[in-house]
């Protein structure tokens, strides 16, 4: 059916407590000229509904507002073209929110007849100019992680700069969010980055953090045996998961002895033996025998392949045992990306879209948890306990009495994120409805409970912030290839645009990896202007690199290479008809 007329109604009931009738008609027809007035006629009329609703929980918290929510589907093709006994409800047409609150004021008239009049003539005249800043030799584009370093950078290579910023924070995806209800200290969430495995690779993350900034790093518990696993509706602890006789006890009904997809000698060695060396295990100790620039060489030339078709052609991994292992081991669609992009992120960890949560107090302790995570194959995907705190805010938890209720990526985040509306929006409050279902089935209490314990919630989808549209970069099969060269060139004719940012580096969605882009894009931009050198007289680059080191990713004798490189290419591709 083709949308031919939508309208938006808001409709103020007073007094709230009467019983009101609201009548819908709908009317549809296959003929596109057929619209308007003429639509309008009883033979066009349909019959065929089908209604879904929703309202407020009757334990949701008392300031929230009483709603009822109804969603109404259309059949989309005429009754004489459907299949007896099967009408189609697919098309959406109509969305009835109603709201228990203050009546909201009509919409202002922005008819310009009527605003002409009182506009004052003397704001139409230009302000007065503003005499230009000083020109100076560096423009930073964004005060996020990579603008923020390269500002550091250039301070102790005495470069001026100015950097540019939309948004009115810095820190970009390094985002922290405190809950406003009983605030302390510890009442906060990390929106963005939350934790920084410590190994080579998180080299510079650590040199920064510790040494330049003086920040000191808490311990991070990935693992907690009382966390929980919760899939095919079945919740269980870690501790549980781990006895023997994997098959005989498949809390999860998976495997083909209880009656599940997954053949049994698979099974038997478990969803993590997709990292084992006979599979994906042999791609990562590339990285132990060989430096990172030849491992990441060897790894490109498998760059042809997502990881599915790498499991099922090359590998010859049953289909059943792929979906499982991408149900358990990694977030749904991930493995339909580049499998040099997985085998890089397995090096570390990630994921990008988060529900934050406060309660009056920590009950996931009276389970025995503090710290480490739970994992579901439901909508929210996992679940973390933090590892701070407490404090006087809510001084009865052992820890603060914040989680991340809901720590999922990809299609997972993607679906959820479509009901990230904003506060109090029927959208989103559904979506509350369901995390809140979701971890009663993982830990298994009541609904009630939570309810009564739940304080504030703080959703965000990175995909939605205007200054990030997305939460970080993935790169698909043969981008490393074919897109990772060219990014991480200078543009322009005389390479004055420099890109520094997650996308422009191996290690996506880690800090480690935007630390290093900057650490290339400054020392690039170096290379191609030795102009900048404030003091002619010091060899700028050698000071440089006894400032901040070498980066994982790149060597000098590389980066001189590719920077001249660069040059030539936008050369020729300026020259080109």
């Amino acid at each position: 059916m083709q949308d031919l007329d939508s309208t938006e109604n808001v409709i103020t009931i007073i007094p709230q407590d009467e019983a009101v009738i609201l009548k819908v008609n709908t009317y549809f027809s296959s003929t596109a000229s057929i619209k308007g007035e003429a639509l309008n006629a009883d033979k066009y009329r349909s019959s065929q509904l089908n209604i879904l609703g929703t309202q407020k929980p009757p334990n949701a918290p008392e300031d929230f507002p009483n709603y009822s929510t109804f969603i109404i589907f259309v059949e989309d093709s005429p009754p004489a073209s459907q299949i007896a006994g099967a009408p189609e409800y697919d098309d959406s047409l109509i969305t009835i929110n109603i709201l228990q609150g203050e009546a909201l004021l009509p919409p202002p008239d922005t008819d310009p007849k009527q605003l002409g009049p009182t506009i004052d003539p003397g704001t139409l005249i230009p302000p007065p100019s503003h005499p230009p800043k000083p020109q100076l030799p560096v423009c930073i584009i964004g005060a996020g992680v990579s603008g923020l370093y390269t500002a550091m950078m250039l301070d102790s290579l005495g470069i001026k700069y100015e950097i540019l910023e939309g948004s009115s924070r810095t820190g970009g995806r390094l985002y922290t969010h405190n809950f406003p209800k009983n605030a302390g200290k510890y009442q906060y969430f990390d929106v963005g980055a939350m934790h920084f495995p410590e190994n080579t690779f998180m080299t510079c993350t650590f040199e920064l953090a510790t040494k330049c900034l003086g920040i000191t790093m808490l311990g991070y518990v990935h693992d907690n045996d009382n966390t929980f696993l919760s899939y095919n509706k079945t919740s269980i602890t870690r501790a549980k998961n781990g006895q023997k006789n994997p098959v005989k006890e498949d809390f999860f009904k998976v495997s083909i002895s209880n009656d599940g997809f997954v053949p049994n000698d698979y099974f038997q060695k478990g969803s993590g033996f997709l990292w084992d060396h006979q599979i994906l295990g042999e791609l990562r100790q590339y990285f132990v025998n060989y430096s990172f620039p030849v491992a990441f060489d060897k790894l490109k030339q498998l760059e042809d392949h997502p990881v599915a078709s790498y499991l099922l052609l090359v590998k010859k991994i049953p289909y059943s045992v792929v979906t499982w292992w991408e149900t358990m081991e990694a977030r749904t669609g991930l493995f339909d990306q580049s499998l040099l992009e997985t085998v890089l992120h397995s090096l570390v960890f990630k994921d990008p879209n988060k529900t934050g949560k406060t309660f009056k107090t920590a009950w996931w302790e009276k389970l025995g948890i503090v710290g480490g995570q739970s994992s579901t194959d439901c909508p929210i995907r996992d679940v973390v306990y933090t590892l701070y705190g407490p404090d006087d805010s809510h001084p009865s938890s052992k820890k603060s009495n914040c989680m991340i209720a809901s720590y999922n990526g990809s299609q997972d985040a993607q679906r959820l994120g479509g009901l990230m509306k904003g506060r109090d929006m029927p959208e989103e409050r559904v979506m509350l409805d369901l995390i809140m279902r979701d971890l009663t089935a993982v830990h298994q209490v009541s609904i009630e409970q939570l309810w009564d314990e739940f304080e504030d919630y703080h959703p965000w989808d990175f995909y939605r912030d205007e200054f990030q549209l997305g939460a970080f970069c993935h790169f698909g099969p043969n981008q490393f290839k074919y897109t990772y060269p060219y990014v991480t060139q200078p543009a322009s004719k005389n390479q004055h645009f420099h890109f520094a940012s997650d996308v422009t580096s191996t290690f996506h969605g880690w800090v480690a990896g935007v630390l290093n882009s900057a650490w290339r894009a400054v020392l690039g931009m170096l290379l191609a202007h030795l102009e900048l050198n404030p003091n002619p007289n010091e060899d700028i680059i050698a000071k440089f690199k006894k400032e901040w080191g070498d980066s994982e990713e790149w060597d000098q004798r590389t980066l001189v290479k590719h920077t001249y490189l660069g040059h030539e290419l936008t050369k020729l591709n300026l020259q080109a008809p």
